[in-house]
């Protein structure tokens, strides 16, 4: 049996990351056993941007960092023997203890980055400054880590792209990996609402630019007259109290700013909604995502529209998996609403095709042995 050991300060059951448990949960039902080395640094509920503000707290972060360093060496020294190492996201640090722990062996190390913490950091979410010594910092960390990794996974294709021309890695030290949803979580269930119910539009995630809220809300205003369409806007973060803000300032009826949900409960908005939203931002970053929230949408088979994208055009069919619209546009997103609206057939013809795409290409189990297959072929290098 393929032995793996999982490992670094990762979350293990974060609801907003949910890859490092379903690339677990993936594995295991493929056959590979999977021990966890893990020592989570992060809090549940912890929002990053708001934890490294300030001096005393950047000093409370190294002593914790510290901390759980010494824990995961002493777990890590108890494990026996694995097949390889995967580093589990957000693992740009951890990729330096763990080739340190296996200097002396030939176990294969794969560094999950699932996406670019420089781009998240510093073009997405703005926490310093482009060209500042902090961003100089973040960007030779990411890459002398990926450099330290004997292979890099990343969420898309696109991703591969820009990890190559960013960080200078060879391609063939890159791979794409889709991210899945929770399969005993997400999937088909019944609707309970009333017949002449309005129609409603859910978002849910995080408050941050690269979902495009601003463009959501833009479509919400130029819907305002449909007195019949709702929309409902689920979650925190980095841009709430701007969101918040604009609410009160278009005082718009039709937009329900909601709180975040646990997953537990977020399936039975997802259920009762007509029409799902993925992501809509104008950052370069947009373009190369698959997000979970587009993924968790097929997997319970309700239409979905999100990006127009390189990334999207590779995966799906625009009208017959999902409707795409135009990044940093209101008005197109309005209009692709109100077509589903008035089409019922239609939107149960996408959901049902973008379901079975999902089972066929993006699910856990599909996506667990695309996992284990990379692992096996790295192992023969």
């Amino acid at each position: 049996m393929l032995r793996v050991c999982y490992f670094g300060t990762y979350k293990r059951d974060c609801p907003r990351c949910k890859r490092n448990a379903l690339l677990i949960s993936g594995l295991r039902k493929n056959g590979v056993e999977v021990v966890e080395c893990n020592e989570a640094l992060w809090e549940r509920k912890e929002y990053k941007g708001d934890v490294v503000r300030g001096p005393i707290s950047k000093l409370k972060l190294i002593l914790k960092i510290i901390k759980r360093y010494i824990s995961l060496v002493f777990k890590y020294r108890k494990l026996g023997h694995f097949d390889a190492v995967i580093i589990g996201y957000p693992g740009y640090f951890d990729i330096y203890l763990a080739r340190l722990l296996n200097i002396f062996n030939k176990r294969k190390i794969i560094l999950d980055a699932y996406i670019s913490f420089y781009e998240a950091a510093i073009s997405d979410r703005k926490m310093f400054r482009e060209g500042s010594l902090m961003a100089h910092l973040i960007y030779y960390i990411e890459k002398l880590g990926c450099s330290l990794a004997d292979l890099v996974l990343v969420e898309t294709q696109g991703y591969v792209s820009f990890f190559n021309k960013f960080y200078g890695l060879k391609e063939n030290k890159l791979r794409g990996l889709l991210s899945t949803a929770n399969d005993e979580l997400f999937f088909p269930r019944e609707a309970y609402k009333n017949s002449n119910a309005s129609f409603e539009v859910l978002y849910y995630g995080s408050f941050i630019p690269m979902h495009g809220l601003e463009y959501i809300i833009d479509a919400a205003e130029c819907l305002k007259d449909h007195s019949d369409i709702k929309f409902r806007l689920v979650g925190d973060g980095q841009l709430r109290e701007a969101i918040e803000a604009r609410l009160r300032k278009l005082s718009l009826r039709n937009v329900i700013l909601d709180r975040w949900y646990e997953p537990e409960e977020l399936v039975g908005l997802i259920a009762n909604s007509d029409l799902c939203l993925g992501v809509f931002g104008g950052e370069d970053k947009t373009k190369r995502c698959f997000t979970n929230k587009v993924c968790d949408a097929l997997a319970m088979k309700k239409p979905i529209i999100t990006c127009d994208s390189p990334t999207t055009r590779q995966l799906f069919i625009d009208g017959h998996h999902l409707i795409l619209s135009p990044v940093a546009d209101g008005n197109a997103l309005a209009k692709a609403i109100l077509y589903l609206k008035d089409n019922p057939d239609k939107r149960r013809e996408i959901a049902e095709a973008g379901h079975k795409l999902y089972l066929d290409k993006f699910s856990s189990l599909k996506i667990g042995g695309e996992l284990k297959e990379i692992i096996i072929a790295l192992a023969k290098r």
